[in-house]
């Protein structure tokens, strides 16, 4: 829910872009998530130097609710543990302020128009290419991000799950029509913090299960058969 009184905020984000970035090779985005009460300038540091090194491009915006700014607020909520409702109002807005950035990173019309981003040539130089080529918990954002956007192909029954050697093979039912779609033996669907399952196929396509108990019964039979 929106907060009536501010209904908008700035949140400021720092990115620092690799030297070896270039329009032929890409730098590769990154969200980067700072110490407790620490600041997004930490992404600049020696922390993330060998990532800059390997052409990746660390981002970081203050994580709000155990950011520096919150020192004083967690201080009183460690005296009065009553207070503790307003660190998580804070975190839970840190947690939204970080999948924007996410898909300002990610989406075609975000950061990358951005002069910034982009060099002499107005060619891009910082891309996710591949979600592939992230780190875990940057694939992770950004895969969440994606979901919450709508960048995904939503699943409304499982005809036929096919397990064979290494992989399986998914039969489904989306909004957007029938597909066919193959997975590594050992990639499972994966738990979203919004809620529904996200199954990511050989090709880096996104499948997303809002609500796997509400799936007719035969999906159900499927899927469970699949799932830890």
């Amino acid at each position: 829910m929106q907060n009536p009184v501010l209904r908008t905020m700035d949140a400021p984000f720092v990115c620092t872009i690799p030297k070896a970035a270039s329009a032929a090779t890409p730098a590769n985005p990154m969200l980067y998530g700072h110490g407790l009460l620490g600041s997004r300038f930490e992404s600049t540091g020696g922390s993330s130097d060998r990532m800059r090194e390997n052409n990746f491009m660390p981002c970081a915006v203050n994580w709000f609710g155990f950011a520096e700014a919150d020192v004083a607020n967690a201080l009183l909520t460690l005296v009065d543990p009553s207070n503790m409702a307003s660190m998580m109002d804070r975190s839970q807005q840190g947690f939204l302020v970080q999948l924007f950035l996410g898909r300002a990173l990610a989406h075609p019309d975000g950061l990358v128009k951005d002069a910034a981003f982009r060099d002499d040539d107005e060619e891009e130089f910082a891309l996710v290419t591949d979600p592939v080529t992230l780190d875990a918990g940057s694939r992770k954002a950004l895969e969440t991000a994606l979901v919450e956007a709508g960048f995904v192909l939503h699943v409304v029954r499982v005809h036929q799950i096919e397990e064979e050697v290494e992989i399986r093979r998914w039969h489904v039912e989306t909004r957007q029509g029938p597909r066919r779609f193959v997975t590594r033996l050992d990639d499972w669907p994966r738990a979203l913090p919004s809620g529904g399952l996200l199954i990511r196929d050989v090709s880096g396509d996104l499948y997303h299960l809002a609500d796997p108990a509400r799936l007719d019964r035969h999906s159900r039979a499927m899927l469970w058969s699949f799932v830890d």
